[in-house]
């Protein structure tokens, strides 16, 4: 999320001249490789994360290009050994040139990555403009945010140096200073609210942080009897009994492997919670020790001794959530939205975090929000955090953001991200 924009435009830019001096885009070719061959090119880059501009280390980048051009090979591979479905024979690669295309953009990237750091937009200086107290909170809110901005307290210091380009955060709760002169004669656009801030800058709601007016827009479920919803859980049901039969076979290895290790059940039948706080039941490969116990209460962690080896990858790859996509077709959960927790542990969340059962005013989710922008969670710390990714979800629900989480997800399996809790 604070990646440089414009770094990841010029990178996208780039890459386009670049194709079109491999696949010219003129007239007289469009019937043969070109804007279908970029796409697939872009997607393929997206998902494995080639347009990250966060690492500079020459392995890193390295490494991102050629994963990304293994799987571009793997699937023109496929499609020359015989998948013949009408588009994609539109879309096969040349892989001479497509080995051509990843060497010059592994050039470009990794320009983009070390030469243009130095001229990287400086951070702007956000000043918060309320209580200590919530001041207190908000920091804590950023612990996760520190190598990209910080927030510092109100001092009527900073009035005088507005040169520095000071931004300033002013709480809707301090009605004190609202109500003042103290911030008379700042520009209109150097002063934003604490929940315009949360929304454009952080891309989430801390439930402790946001106003009463904000928490009331996130009460209203706007997703029942909306049609764009009911459209969404026909797309999902339907995404998701393509996905079961595709990944059927990998399921059915992972449970014979799981067996073999320790010879008990492989699979793990689970109680959740789902929408208005009904129970569901939902379906997992396990991934612990089978003596273990169902009603164990204790966060996951590294290196977790419950853990059995194959379950580790398993994790890792997250093929033991993919049974789930049953609970998908049968409708308690959707493709995307908050994850379900166990009712236990819900009991426990909703009296340490602020308006916690509001996350089950919409219908839970295989993926969401929550798990594409925070680790995994193992804390309460944590559920607090994720339920702030899962307030800014359902505010501002769309099938647009559906589509964001979907491939987001799928770049955070390729790479093998937010399997394990953080140390």
């Amino acid at each position: 999320m604070f990646n440089n924009r414009k770094h990841q435009l010029l990178a996208l830019v780039l890459d386009i001249v670049l194709y079109n001096l491999i696949f010219p885009f003129y007239p007289q070719n469009f019937n043969t490789l070109n804007i279908y061959q970029f796409v697939l090119w872009v997607i393929f880059s997206y998902i494995l994360d080639k347009y990250n501009f966060t690492e500079t280390k020459f392995l890193f980048i390295l490494r991102r290009q050629f994963i990304c051009l293994f799987f571009c090979l793997f699937f023109a591979l496929l499609i020359q050994k015989g998948i013949n479905i009408l588009i994609f024979n539109f879309i096969s690669f040349k892989i001479q040139d497509l080995i051509k295309l990843t060497v010059f953009s592994f050039v470009i990237n990794f320009f983009l990555n070390v030469y243009l750091k130095p001229f990287k937009k400086k951070s702007k200086k956000w000043i918060f403009v309320g209580s200590q107290d919530r001041f207190n909170k908000l920091q804590a809110n950023l612990e996760i945010y520190n190598k990209y901005f910080k927030v510092f307290f109100f001092n009527k210091s900073y009035l005088n140096s507005l040169n520095k380009n000071y931004y300033f955060i002013l709480d809707s709760y301090s009605k004190d200073i609202q109500n003042s002169n103290e911030l008379k004669g700042i520009k209109y656009t150097n002063i934003i609210t604490l929940d315009d801030w949360f929304e454009k800058i952080l891309k989430r709601y801390p439930s402790d942080l946001i106003s009463d007016n904000m928490t009331s827009k996130i009460k209203k479920n706007k997703t029942i009897n909306h049609f764009e919803y009911k459209l969404k859980s026909y797309i999902e049901k339907f995404i998701a009994l393509i996905l079961l039969l595709l990944f059927l076979p990998i399921i059915l290895i992972a449970l014979i492997f799981v067996f073999l290790e320790d010879g008990h059940n492989p699979i793990f039948i689970q109680e959740r919670t789902g929408i208005n706080n009904m129970s569901i039941k939902i379906i997992k490969i396990r991934t612990m020790k089978y003596h273990v116990s169902k009603n164990n209460l204790n966060w996951a962690k590294n290196n977790d001794s419950r853990i059995t080896r194959i379950g580790s990858f398993i994790r890792k790859v997250r093929i033991d959530e993919l049974p789930q996509l049953l609970s998908v077709i049968s409708g308690d959960i959707s493709l995307i939205g908050p994850r379900p927790e166990r009712p236990e542990i819900d009991s426990i969340l909703e009296k340490d975090i602020e308006n916690y059962r509001l996350r089950y005013n919409i219908k839970p989710g295989l993926s969401g929000w929550a798990q594409v922008n925070y680790p995994y969670g193992a804390s309460v710390k944590d559920s607090y955090n994720k339920l702030s990714f899962d307030f800014f979800y359902m505010k501002n629900y769309s099938l647009l953001l559906d589509l964001i989480i979907f491939f987001k997800t799928i770049r955070l399996v390729f790479n093998g991200r937010g399997s394990k809790p953080v140390p």
